[in-house]
Parts: structure tokens; sequence; C-alpha cells
């Protein structure tokens, strides 16, 4: 049987069904409801114990091998911690032993440089060592080949270590009459040697850092240190004596300090966020030469203001970070090393005072991606060419508040979402290609992946993660070739 239908009821469905369409185009889609993409596992972490991965770095004269740190508790009876290396794809072999948790501070060639520590009353013990691949052996466990006793660092935050010249430069208690100064760690079992004492006697020269505040230009590392007589300004060292010397002085009534938060080098540069006057925070920049230290561009004019620039990353001949103008909120920046060519690239979320707040900025595929919120406060995964017009949403999230860390390989951009239990994701840029990363047999993808155990290399995404309560094992991803 066939009925007629009213026209005025198939208009009304009509016009119904274009202003559903509108408001479904309209509204910011939770793309996180998403396909899920199954990561492949090469082997457990151990087969006895509770064992969980730490940190994980590519390794070996050219990155070819990826070590990772592990920590096994048994209980009542104690923990061990341990360093492995792997090519990816076999089996791992251990390379060094130890009885506290252990992390992975750098790679050089084939030695790696580690540290363990236990942290009480707001500060840390920290034991560094180097162990060198070339004489680990399969099976067989390795002993570090350097071991230093505990050493007390006065601060909450770690010294962001470097390796320069072939040693690993760090910050490290050397007694009462000492203080916390650097410490040069060399490779191959030699002692520990203090390269300098910056404020001679008890007071320290070196103070805790954070990720981000030292960087490398022209073999030598820039660092802030504090003396009595000039206060904390910015120094560099080669690794030696000789090489460590003051290199800003801004030790005036107006200007005491020069206090340096964050800072990184691209060709002859770097590019500090720093201030010579307490609360100004702005942009800088240096060269390796004497004197070549410079503000760059008063982002947010006025005395005890400050823009506050941060997340530093390069892309090409230019540094991308996030600034406050004092207008426009935090909004992305970007600067070619000039004061003209240092402007706001897009102001995503409009009004007065209320930025987008841009995080974890990354190079991906020749651009840099990164998140930001637009003016309904969704966060979003967008893309930008350095212009106002090649700035692009690639897709919303949905209802994450900030991204912990980013990850990229040649065809996907990993991002970690974080909560009690975080989740995994990766995309190509589109959101028809977000994918949730779980273990097939897993029900909910919620795992609290660690920040510090996920690295690429080349199309391959390597993690650990234990998703079902049985034990850790190691993983990989390898990504598709997108079609063009």
């Amino acid at each position: 049987m066939i009925t007629e239908r009213d026209p005025t009821t198939t208009m009304k469905n009509v016009k119904l069904f274009a202003l559903c369409a509108t408001l479904i185009a309209l509204a910011p889609m939770d793309v996180r409801a998403q396909t899920t993409v199954s990561p492949t596992k090469v082997f457990d972490l151990a087969p006895y114990g509770t064992t969980t991965g730490r940190s994980m770095a590519l390794c070996g004269p050219t990155k070819e091998g990826i070590c990772y740190s592990t920590i096994t508790s048994f209980g009542a009876q104690g923990s061990t911690s341990a360093i492995y290396t792997t090519n990816g794809t076999s089996a791992p072999f251990k390379v060094h032993d130890g009885q506290h948790e252990t992390n992975i501070e750098a790679t050089d060639g084939n030695v790696i440089y580690h540290w363990s520590g236990s942290g009480f009353t707001g500060a840390y013990d920290f034991t560094f060592s180097a162990t060198n691949m070339v004489q680990a052996v399969a099976i067989l466990p390795v002993p570090p080949l350097l071991v230093l006793v505990p050493q007390h660092v006065t601060s909450a935050a770690k010294f962001d270590a470097q390796v320069v010249n072939g040693k690993l430069i760090c910050a490290m208690d050397q007694g009462m009459n000492v203080g916390v100064e650097l410490v040069s760690i060399p490779a191959l079992g030699k002692p520990k040697t203090l390269v300098k004492d910056i404020d001679p006697g008890s007071p320290s020269g070196c103070v805790g850092g954070v990720e981000g505040s030292t960087c490398l230009l022209a073999g030598k590392m820039f660092f802030s240190a504090k003396t009595a007589a000039a206060g904390t300004e910015l120094w560099t060292t080669d690794g030696t004596a000789a090489g460590t010397q003051q290199f800003s002085n801004f030790n005036t009534a107006a200007a005491p300090d020069f206090a340096v938060y964050k800072m990184v080098s691209i060709g002859s540069k770097i590019y500090l966020s720093a201030s010579n006057v307490p609360g100004d925070n702005e942009l800088w920049m240096c060269t390796a030469a004497p004197g070549s230290l410079t503000l760059l561009k008063d982002i947010n004019p006025g005395t005890a203001k400050g823009s506050s620039p941060s997340d530093f990353t390069i892309v090409g001949l230019n540094v991308y970070f996030v600034a406050n103008d004092g207008t426009n909120g935090r909004e992305l920046w970007v600067t070619d090393g000039t004061a003209a060519g240092t402007r706001m690239v897009k102001d995503l979320r409009s009004g007065a005072g209320v930025g987008s707040e841009p995080e974890a900025l990354t190079l991906f595929k020749g651009q840099l991606h990164f998140f930001a919120k637009d003016n309904a406060g969704v966060l979003g995964l967008y893309r930008t060419d350095g212009t106002t017009a090649g700035t692009a949403l690639c897709h919303v999230l949905g209802s994450p508040n900030y991204i912990a860390r980013t990850y990229t390989t040649t065809a996907r951009l990993y991002y970690l979402q974080p909560g009690t239990k975080s989740t995994l994701w990766r995309t190509n840029g589109t959101a028809a290609s977000l994918e949730k990363v779980l273990a097939s047999g897993h029900t909910t993808g919620a795992h609290p992946y660690l920040p510090t155990s996920i690295v690429t290399k080349g199309n391959t995404l390597y993690f650990t993660a234990d998703y079902f309560g049985t034990g850790t094992s190691f993983w990989k991803i390898m990504d598709p070739t997108d079609r063009k």
C-alpha cells in the first residue's frame, strides 16, 4: 500500500534536516569516537616480579638502537632496576643493573648516561652513572662502569644536564664547603670531576633547573649560575674550569639579576625567555660572542609585566613560541631573529586578555602543529605555515583540557591525553585519520602511560605499557603510508 505524503509535512522535514545538518557542521565534533589501532607486542619486559618501564631513548652511533630502563618490585623483598638495549624487533639484552629506580638522562654514541634518585622533603638524591653498550654481553648483566655516591641536590628540580665534548655536565652537591656546582661525568669509568666552584665556599653556584633551561651552542653549554658578587647570570662552559665563564652582567640596582627560564639554539643564535628586571620576562637573543646578549623584542611593554615566552619550537629558520602581549592573551608567536620579524601568528581566541593557550608545539610534515582552544574553549589540533591565512584547524579533540606530550613519526602525530589513566592517540592531521591506541582485547584504552617511556624512529612508535594487568611489555606501532 502506497501512502501519499502531505507536501507541507515533506517541506517541513526537508527544512528540519537542513537545520540539523547545519548545527552538526557548526558543533565541535568529538572526534575521539573514531577507530582504534592495535600495537604489536614485541616482548614482555620480565617473566618475574612486577616490572615497569621508566624511561626510553634512541641510542647507538646512528641512533639505531633503543635503550630503556625498568624497575622491578619484589614486594617486601625490595626492588631492582636495569637498563636494556634492543633493535626494536628482537629480544633485548641487559647493560646495567641498579638498586634504585634508574632513568636515562642522555645518550651519546654507545654511551648511556643515567641517573637514579629518590625524593624527600622537597629535595632529591641523584646518582649519575655512565654505561658503555659496547662492553655489554647478551644475557650476562654488566655492572656500570661508573658508580657515584648519592649526592644531595637542594632543589625539587634536577639540573638540565647536557653532553658537552663527550662528557655529561650536570650539577651535584659537593659537600658543605663547596655546595651544588658543575660536575663532569665521564663515559668510561673515570671519577667524576668538579668542573668549577662557581660561587667559592659553601654557597651553591648552580641551582635546580627545568627542561629547556640549558642549551648547546658552538661546543659550549649555556646555563644559569649564581654568585655572591654578580647574582644570577648567564654562564657558559666547555667542560673545563678555564672554559667556564660568566656571559651576562646585569648586576645593577635596577637590574640585579638575569634570570633565564627557557632557551633554545638555532644556527648561530640562542633565543631566551629571560628577565633582567623581576617579573619582566621577555624574548632575548645572543650568539656565542661575549657582549651579544640583547633584548630582541619587548612583547608586553612595561616594567614587571612580561610576555613570558615559552614552548620554543624550531621550524626551518624560524622559532615559534607562546607569549602574552597584554592584549590578546597567550597566543602563538614566531620570530626570524629580528624585532620586525617577531610577531603574533594569529589571534585564535578573540577577546581582551583571553588567549587560545597554545601548547605541545610540534614540527610535523614540515609545518608547525599545535593544540589550542577556540572561542568556545574547545581544544583542537592546528597547523600553520607562519601566516595568519595559513593557520587552520585540523580537527577538534572534544573534552581534554591539555596535552601531556606529543611524538611524531614520518607519517603520524601522536599525542598523550593525561588523566588518572591516560590515553594515546594518533592522527595525520585529519579528523578521519584519528585513532586511539588500543591493544587487541583491551576495552577502554585507558592506561597510565609514562611520557618518558615512548620514542619514535622513522615510521614506528615504541613504548612500554601494561594493558591487561599481567605485566608490562614492549610494544610498537608501524604507521601506514598515506595515499597521495
